[in-house]
């Protein structure tokens, strides 16, 4: 199963981590550094006496103290889950730090939410299904037309297209 009638039923059936309206976040972990060492407890020596900046031992020749911060960014959203593992498996060798997948919510996101509800509504065939109507429609009006008209059918709980 795929498309549109997929992400309902992951959505639908997924473990949504305690979360209203959730959100799954592909967050990528980053470590600044170059704060001055003397406002943080949070220290790492650097050595950049080659042209280069090389996390090293505080005895080291060259070691400069720097203040960091540890953060974690998100990089991708997505209804499901499954979606973020897909992005990961897809792009994961685009990113240079860790990665990991962190649930936020919808809350107080009235579009989303509405987004989110109508992807739950549609049955697991939404997709086959558009696709056979349009077949018999093609030659009689717009795609857009129709996908309108074939949208509010589904969503009116009749499951064919006006």
């Amino acid at each position: 199963m795929s498309g549109i009638g997929a992400i309902g039923e992951r959505l639908r059936t997924q473990d949504n981590r305690c979360t209203a309206e959730p959100m799954f976040c592909v967050q990528e972990f980053h470590k600044d550094i170059g704060y001055d060492a003397d406002y943080t407890d949070d220290v790492v020596w650097i050595d950049m006496s080659n042209g280069e900046s090389e996390e090293v031992e505080p005895e080291s020749p060259g070691a400069e103290k720097f203040g960091y911060k540890e953060r974690w960014e998100t990089v991708m959203v997505a209804f499901t889950e499954a979606g973020c593992n897909e992005y990961i498996r897809l792009n994961g060798h685009n990113h240079s730090g860790k990665l990991r997948i962190f649930t936020e919510s919808f809350r107080r996101c009235p579009e989303m939410i509405a987004i989110r509800e109508m992807l739950m509504r549609k049955p697991p065939d939404f997709d086959a299904a558009l696709k056979k109507a349009w077949k018999a429609y093609e030659d009689k009006h717009s795609y857009s037309e129709f996908a309108s008209g074939f949208r509010a059918g589904f969503d009116a709980g009749r499951g064919v297209a006006k």
